[in-house]
């Protein structure tokens, strides 16, 4: 692999001297204008790293993979960055702070590691030393990587281990040798640190293949060749295996729950647009074009052989449609995408391939050897200039979201610890900092930690009532002491009448990181919550069941000022296939039709579509009337039902008895006076 590093080494350690130059000036640089905005508090930028130093936290203290105390738990994306993490923290007992500046100087390592593996590997592919340099350049320079080397996440380390599993890989290939212990060791590392390390180690399997079928001229050609990098395919089982194997055991899943719980799937050609287009934040609109021209000379390169293999082009534009197909790039709200960083790299290479070519392509109609270099010269210093410029923006937001973090986050957890004992469950959307500092169980909102959560959703797409209504029901089962969320992803629940009282709003100017402007930290009203836990005692039963499994299980009645307000309680047996409308009509004894009232659910706000199975809905109506002096009427009935207001027709009573009516039940009505 380092051959071509090793033929003047002088060179050789000059140019990564630069590279690394650069990089350590830049984190310094925002490092420093972070310190300077956040009055001397060190911080990371996003409460994900959290969640990594809670996982790390409890390892080290002997409590295991564990997230809320003595719960395994398959919620942590990187178990090879958590097992870093532990033995650091097992050994120099760090307080919280001291946690996350671990995390923030081994994110940073790693972008330093990504950027010395860029250079290697552009210099080995192309034997030209000046486009290593220049790929290394770029790299340190962009602003987005720089981000999250100060991010204390695993990404940059992710990026790192997959340009060495490339280069590794594309040596095996030229050397016509099957893959060995370092590319399955490489191979492993990467997939231990990210899931999408399974995707990269698809392409470089059906690569192997790939090239010894034209290379034997037969397609049972692949066989051998796989069964020849034995080595690799075993150390991969051994370290890789086992993760799936832990985690299958732990969540039956062989996977992290992330994949789940930010997966969104679906295509729009807006959002796919998007996802295809990411990297115009790094690089802006005509570096992206040369991005383009470049990964397709980088694809007819591999199709002449060239390059061998197509696992260089593959990778970073495969992990590009994964992201945009699976949805997960849809939770995140910050525009930082960081399921597509790890092909940033690439797409830096294939710009530099590109401006090679164009370059030539110039040069052949220009004679003066001077203009040649002046134009190269040039371009070399404005490439960078130009990458610069338009990343900075997202590296200076490092100290405006380390801000947010300490002044939501933070400031939220103490809250918390003080308005709560240990022990009580909190539920959260964002669970890292909150959980680390408060040390109080969480139930966890996205389903990271939480795999009941996952388990309760059925395909609603995020912000929307049935979404939202999903995590209603597992909050009614849980029964959270206090709820703290940004009300803005949860947009049906957050504004649902008296289900929750809010405490303390911490909140930022503007848009946060997370998408809201502040979190709201409040107590649930179980009484007013959509759904109830059983029926109050004090009520009238009926037990009256419908088609489609809704079942009138009890009312009450009550004199108030306008009229009759007539409460009933549903429970629910099945999934509605439609909005059903609740009809009904007040009769006295002699069949005159005193009142009427027709609308769907608890004031047309909970359509019979969103009802699930072992729901206990409560449903008030009111009956206006001109006096309730009508009300001393004896006798007084109500027919209650259901029908869809699009064809008109009523639901049956299942059990509806002999002589009585098909579909509606007749309520003999005792009326109480309301409380005041």
């Amino acid at each position: 692999m380092f051959d071509v590093l090793r033929i003047d080494p002088r060179r050789t350690a000059l140019i990564f001297l630069a590279v690394t130059f650069v990089a350590v000036v830049y984190l310094e640089i925002i490092v420093a204008q972070s310190f300077q905005e956040n009055h001397g508090q060190f911080g990371v930028p996003t409460d994900e790293t959290w969640v990594h130093v809670r996982f790390a936290s409890h390892i080290a203290d002997g409590q295991g993979l564990t997230f809320n105390d003595g719960t395994l738990s398959t919620g942590d994306a990187s178990p090879l960055w958590v097992l870093v993490l532990a033995p650091i923290y097992s050994l120099l007992h760090p307080d919280n702070t001291g946690r996350v500046v671990i995390a923030a100087i081994l994110s940073s390592i790693g972008f330093i590691l990504s950027v010395w593996a860029i250079t290697g590997l552009s210099w080995w592919l192309t034997q030209r030393a000046w486009i290593g340099l220049m790929a290394g350049l770029l790299t340190a320079l962009t602003g987005r990587l720089i981000w999250f080397a100060l991010s204390g996440l695993e990404t940059t380390t992710f990026v790192a281990l997959t340009l060495l599993v490339i280069w590794s890989h594309l040596e095996d290939l030229r050397a016509v040798r099957p893959a060995g212990w370092r590319t399955g060791i490489l191979l492993a590392l990467a997939t231990l640190t990210r899931p999408e390390g399974y995707l990269l180690t698809a392409i470089v399997v059906l690569d192997i293949a790939a090239v010894a079928i034209p290379r034997e001229k037969a397609w049972w050609a692949a066989i051998p060749a796989l069964f020849a990098s034995w080595r690799a395919i075993l150390v991969y089982g051994l370290l890789a295996g086992a993760y799936m194997l832990l985690y299958l055991a732990i969540g039956g899943y062989p996977l992290p729950n992330s994949l789940r719980a930010y997966a969104q799937p679906g295509w729009q050609f807006s959002t796919a647009l998007d996802g295809f287009t990411t990297s115009r934040i790094d690089f802006g609109p005509i570096l992206l074009i040369l991005i383009g021209v470049g990964m397709l000379l980088l694809v007819w390169s591999s199709w002449r052989r060239q390059i061998p293999g197509w696992a260089l082009v593959l990778w970073p534009n495969l992990l590009v449609v994964l992201a945009v197909i699976v949805g997960t790039d849809r939770y995140d709200t910050s525009g930082l995408n960081q399921w597509v960083v790890p092909a940033i790299p690439y797409q830096i290479l294939a710009m530099l391939v590109a401006f090679v070519a164009l370059w030539e392509f110039i040069g052949n109609f220009l004679a003066d050897m001077r203009a040649k270099q002046l134009i190269q010269i040039g371009a070399m210093i404005a490439i960078p200039f130009a990458v610069f410029a338009q990343g900075y923006g997202i590296a200076a937001r490092v100290p405006v979201d380390v801000d947010e973090v300490q002044r939501i986050h933070l400031k939220a957890a103490d809250f918390i610890e003080q308005a709560t004992r240990p022990g009580q469950l909190i539920a959260l959307n964002d669970i890292g900092a909150i959980a680390q500092v408060s040390n109080r169980p969480v139930l966890d909102l996205v389903g990271l930690v939480s795999p009941e959560v996952l388990a309760a959703q059925d395909g609603s797409p995020w912000l929307t009532c049935p979404y939202d209504l999903q995590l209603a029901r597992v909050m009614l089962r849980e029964s959270p002491v206090l709820i703290g969320v940004f009300p803005d992803r949860y947009p049906c629940l957050s504004r649902w009448p008296g289900a929750w009282e809010p405490l303390r709003a911490f909140s930022v100017p503007g848009q946060t990181f997370e998408g809201g402007s502040s979190m709201v930290i409040a107590v649930p009203v179980w009484d007013k919550w959509p759904m109830l836990r059983e029926i109050p005692r004090d009520t009238r039963a009926v037990n009256t069941v419908f088609a489609q499994g809704i079942e009138l299980a009890a009312y009450r009645a009550e004199v108030v000022q306008e009229g009759l307000k007539v409460t009933l309680w549903w429970r629910v047996h099945g999934r509605p296939a439609a909005d059903y409308h609740v009809f009904m009509h007040l009769f006295d004894a002699f069949g005159t039709l005193r009142g009427q009232n027709d609308g769907q659910p608890q004031s047309n706000q909970f359509p019979t579509s969103w009802w699930r199975t072992g729901d206990i809905i409560r449903d008030e109506h009111l009956i206006p009337l001109q006096t309730v002096t009508d009300l001393t009427i004896q006798e007084l009935s109500l027919d209650v039902g259901l029908y869809n207001v699009v064809n008109g027709q009523r639901l049956v009573v299942e059990n509806v008895a002999a002589g009585a009516p098909p579909d509606l039940i007749k309520i003999p009505l005792k009326v109480e006076t309301a409380q005041s």
